[in-house]
């Protein structure tokens, strides 16, 4: 699997409710993505609006979120998202 596509799919799953799934099996099954700087940041990301999307108050924001960072994956686009762009969970 490429990175392009593991960062959509843990975008979508992150969207239809199964982020945390998809970042369990994407991050143990294929470690070697994590070599891609922009995958590392994209992950970050995803896990960080995963954690949003469980607090009630912040789940709106993590939508947008996760829906603008879809929209950078597909533009080819690895810069951070604002205000969580630069939070690293995941080194």
């Amino acid at each position: 699997m490429d990175a392009k596509t593991a960062k959509i799919i843990l975008y979508v799953a992150s969207l239809i409710g199964f982020g945390v799934i998809a970042l369990l099996v994407i991050g143990l099954a294929f470690k070697d993505l994590f070599q891609d700087e922009g995958f590392k940041q994209h992950f970050n990301q995803v896990l960080i609006c995963n954690i949003g999307y469980f607090l009630i108050i912040t789940s709106p924001v993590s939508v947008v979120f996760l829906v603008w960072g879809l929209i950078k994956v597909f533009q080819g686009d690895d810069s951070p998202l604002p205000l969580i762009g630069n939070w690293c969970i995941i080194k």
